[in-house]
């Protein structure tokens, strides 16, 4: 198979980590477009054995990248704006045992670092808050050029749902551990 095309894959995959890591081109400040974005959630229930997948349709967010490559940013999800196709779970889901909107409308992911590891690579950190409980956080995303002045990261982040708030599990049977996938466009503002 020819090989002809990987010198501009190349070229658009280190231009998106300079995006996405700092450049001298690439400070400024950066917004999520919500439009192409998206907030999955992802868990087991009945002991494992049923998987249970929702999406967030409420996601807005934006950082900055300094000239140093420093960024920073924050990602707030409503947590009302969850559906995972069945309306008496959302209920459920939306009220007092888990995520309690009334109380704690969102889901709050505050980045303070991102640091290359790889080609094409970041590990991400930062804070979760969910229901007024905070914690650390830290995932690997990829990154895609989807331009000039926009780039995508893709990733998956592992949360304990009980080291939020989220202890309600009648019987055992909803497993602790909750995978949130994100794909995340980000546009330069001016660009």
């Amino acid at each position: 198979m020819s090989n002809d095309l990987s010198p501009k894959i190349s070229a658009g995959l280190e231009r998106a980590l300079d995006q996405a890591l700092g450049s001298a081109t690439a400070a400024g400040t950066w917004r999520l477009d919500p439009q192409k974005s998206t907030v999955e959630i992802h868990a087991r229930t009945i002991w494992g054995l049923v998987p249970v997948h929702g999406s967030f349709s409420g996601v807005e967010g934006g950082g900055e990248v300094e000239s140093d490559g420093t960024v920073v940013g924050t990602l707030t999800i409503r947590a009302d704006s969850l559906d995972t196709g069945n309306a008496k779970r959302d209920t459920h889901l939306r009220g007092k045992d888990f995520f309690d909107v009334e109380n704690h409308p969102a889901l709050i992911v505050g980045i303070s670092g991102v640091d290359r590891i790889g080609n094409a690579r970041l590990r991400v950190t930062g804070e979760l808050q969910v229901r007024g409980a905070k914690g650390p956080i830290a995932f690997d995303t990829e990154v895609i050029a989807l331009g000039d002045s926009s780039v995508r990261l893709r990733g998956d982040l592992v949360v304990d749902r009980t080291a939020f708030g989220l202890t309600w599990n009648q019987l055992g049977m909803i497993t602790r551990r909750v995978t949130a996938r994100v794909v995340l466009d980000f546009v330069r503002e001016g660009a």
